[in-house]
């Protein structure tokens, strides 16, 4: 009976040297699933950062677009801009040679009278006079036709302008 005491005593020992080892490696495993764990949690925090990060992209993909939007605009603003500008600079370049064409006529009617004149001059005294008040009022009518268009055409420049100061502002 001692033998059989000795064996189950040598027995109880493995028994409960395998019990220790057995709790070394529940040990193991449980910081093995704490290390698991945190590094879920981890995973967890970097799939946030990810998920904040790409929200932030969009973000900044929106504000970009909108962007690019404005800058558009902009773009067809001047553009209508400018074919306005060149519009007026057609109209002024027109007037310009409306003016030119009505001076040469008006140096024409002057180098006609001048003409006329010296011809009065060689025949008549009072024809000349006569002539002469003729032409006065003749050269009186011009001024004021060359004062008005002069007049037009300084309105028009200072339209133009004062529509270039608006856009450019």
């Amino acid at each position: 009976m001692e033998e059989l005491l000795k064996q189950i005593l040598e027995g109880q020992e493995k028994l409960e040297m395998r019990l220790d080892q057995i709790h070394e490696g529940q040990n193991r495993h449980e910081k093995q699933l704490a290390q698991l764990h945190e590094g879920q949690a981890r995973h967890e925090k970097q799939l946030v950062e990810l998920q904040e990060g790409q929200t932030q992209l969009h973000e900044g993909q929106a504000r970009h677009e909108k962007q690019l939007v404005e800058l558009q605009e902009g773009q067809t603003q001047l553009q209508e801009g400018q074919a306005r500008h060149e519009k007026q600079l057609v109209e002024l370049q027109e007037g310009q040679a409306r003016q030119e064409n009505r001076h040469d006529l008006m140096q024409s009617d002057v180098s006609d009278i001048k003409q006329t004149v010296n011809r009065i001059e060689s025949h008549q005294e009072e024809s000349v006079t006569a002539m002469l008040k003729h032409i006065k009022t003749k050269v009186d009518k011009k001024e004021g036709q060359m004062q008005a268009l002069n007049k037009r055409l300084f309105e028009v420049e200072s339209q133009s302008e004062a529509k270039e100061e608006q856009f450019q502002k």
